[in-house]
């Protein structure tokens, strides 16, 4: 047998020895991956679970407590569009006040059905019925520290985990590829991988200070230009995570929305014109990343959530309030901030919910902040909500021509308003062409 020439060039040496060092590290890793993927994913499911028992209970807890059973029922109907199977409702003294299978057809909920109100709150199992899993959770509900109901929630643990897997599954090859690239690069001309990872970190930072946006930019066809591609792609791949969690949230949360529009019809359609706005002043503040943007019309959209816990006989009254019913409006930012600050992804959006009804000179709700202590985007829905209530009919008035509005802006210039932001907001409503639904509103008030 011819003896086999060892390789005399060192780059051929170190690829070769880095050909094989991947290979055993990425054969180790894919097993160990893969052995753990479905305990991760199984583990994740749970997690999410019980973060959505957590946000229902929340939210039912003061209609529960109220005693209020057609918002009870509202409530709970909007959540079945929102990816649970089943859910079952009860009173503190095991009434049922909520049940989306009241013929008693799923087998697998029987159980849940007959037992005691309070006997197995905290609980979570699985159930497997038809060749599929599923994920009881049974919490209490609570309305402050006293126990008001129950809330038994099932969701489809098959469908849920293999989802999760697929989720995830991209992570895999793309970090596989990224590292072999890394390898490939090391033993490359040295001045080409450097000169790509000061990109790359560069984008990094960028992205880290959460700019999904950023790309790195390529050019030529070697290694470190697939690395740059494998790297994009990588990106692509977070975003896409990032905006399908965003918008499985947004999910649940706009059925809220349409729940609270539905109350009152001053308020449909506000919370999008709102966001409208917020989009266009930031138009005007370009040091801003496009995903933090994002979160700030976000935040736009779901600024009177909290209004879905104000009674109606306050909420719709047409005459003026009193101080005591101004006081139970005013709690509206505190009640949004509650519904959201349960989900991880929105807890800042919590926080500047609930404060975009602070004034510049500190006389504003619920904390008295004043100038910059009050957060940013807070202090651009301010501005937003106030320009959607002044060009809307009210009961009191006609919508204000848009040279009013500019002028009532820069009047509450540095008392109510943020200087800087009336002076973007002031710029495109001088400049730019009124939205879709602001011509609307316009062209009905003529």
């Amino acid at each position: 047998m011819p003896r086999i020439a060892r390789p005399e060039s060192l780059k051929i040496q170190l690829t070769v020895g880095s050909a094989f060092v991947a290979s055993v590290i990425l054969f180790l890793t894919y097993f160990s991956v893969t052995g753990t993927a479905h305990k991760i994913a199984a583990e994740q499911t749970r997690k999410r679970l019980a973060e959505r028992q957590r946000s229902i209970s929340s939210i039912l807890a003061e209609s529960i407590a109220a005693n209020d059973r057609l918002q009870v029922n509202l409530l709970s109907k909007t959540f079945l569009e929102s990816g649970v199977e089943a859910l079952l409702v009860r009173d503190r003294d095991g009434s049922i006040l909520y049940d989306s299978d009241p013929a008693k057809e799923n087998a697998f909920r029987n159980g849940a059905r007959s037992r005691p109100s309070l006997v197995a709150a905290g609980t979570l199992e699985t159930v497997d019925v038809g060749g599929k899993t599923f994920l009881h959770g049974a919490s209490p509900i609570r309305f402050g520290t006293t126990a008001v109901g129950t809330l038994d929630l099932w969701l489809n643990g098959t469908d849920l985990e293999a989802e999760i897997l697929r989720e995830h599954s991209f992570v895999y090859p793309i970090l596989a590829l990224g590292f072999l690239l890394m390898l490939a690069l090391a033993v490359g001309a040295l001045q080409i991988p450097f000169r790509a990872l000061r990109r790359l970190a560069a984008a990094a930072e960028r992205i880290q200070a959460g700019d999904l946006s950023e790309r790195v930019p390529i050019s030529g066809r070697d290694e470190v230009a697939a690395f740059c591609q494998a790297f994009n792609r990588m990106v692509d791949g977070l975003s896409k995570a990032q905006e399908e969690i965003l918008r499985r949230h947004l999910e649940t949360i706009r059925a809220m929305i349409s729940a609270v529009e539905a109350k009152d019809s001053y308020t449909q359609g506000h919370c999008v014109r709102v966001q409208d706005y917020t989009a266009r002043i930031l138009e005007h503040f370009p040091g801003i990343s496009i995903s933090e943007r994002r979160r700030i019309e976000t935040s736009a959209l779901l600024h009177d959530i909290g209004k879905i816990g104000i009674p109606d006989e306050i909420l719709l009254k047409e005459g003026r309030l009193s101080k005591k019913e101004m006081a139970v409006v005013r709690t509206h930012v505190l009640i949004g901030e509650k519904i959201l600050q349960h989900l991880d992804s929105m807890r800042d959006i919590a926080h500047w919910i609930r404060h975009h009804h602070e004034r510049w000179d500190g006389l504003g709700y619920p904390d008295g902040l004043r100038s910059d202590k009050i957060p940013f985007p807070s202090r651009v829905i301010a501005v937003a909500d106030c320009i959607d209530a002044m060009l809307t009919d009210r009961p009191y008035r006609k919508a204000l021509t848009r040279e009013k509005v500019w002028e009532a802006l820069e009047q509450g210039s540095e008392t109510q308003f943020d200087p800087a932001i009336v002076k973007s907001a002031v710029a495109f409503l001088k400049t730019e062409e009124p939205a879709p639904q602001e011509a609307a509103l316009a062209h009905a008030t003529e």
